[in-house]
């Protein structure tokens, strides 16, 4: 669930020619934060208590990556865009991105037939 660990703190690590992003294992103590990541987003909407826990992390003052599945969320809100401004307190001139992903790709016979009861 999303914060159930708490913010964790992310580092870059070099491998070969890749780079790849590490979670630490612990809680970060950070005051701000220059971004914030919520991976099933689709969890904060309807979830009061979730989207405080956001607000005390200052979310209106960074930058926002929300990754969720719309058709995975409880609230009947249909645009993304409208999703996003319901999750943080956004001053109404900040502009909002939405990335659509319209196919999902999976690479097992059982994670396929899984996902299929989600697709809209």
């Amino acid at each position: 669930a999303p914060f159930s660990s708490g913010p964790r703190c992310v580092r870059v690590e070099a491998l070969g020619g890749r780079r790849r992003l590490v979670l630490g294992e612990k809680r970060c103590d950070a005051t701000t934060y220059a971004l914030i990541v919520v991976d099933e987003a689709h969890h904060l909407v309807g979830d009061s208590s979730l989207r405080s826990e956001l607000a005390e992390l200052g979310a209106a003052e960074s930058s926002l990556l929300f990754l969720g599945d719309v058709s995975q969320a409880t609230s009947t809100i249909s645009s993304p865009e409208e999703i996003a401004r319901s999750l943080v307190d956004l001053p109404q001139d900040q502009g909002v991105v939405v990335a659509t992903l319209s196919e999902v790709v999976r690479s097992t016979k059982r994670i396929v037939a899984g996902a299929a009861a989600f697709q809209l």
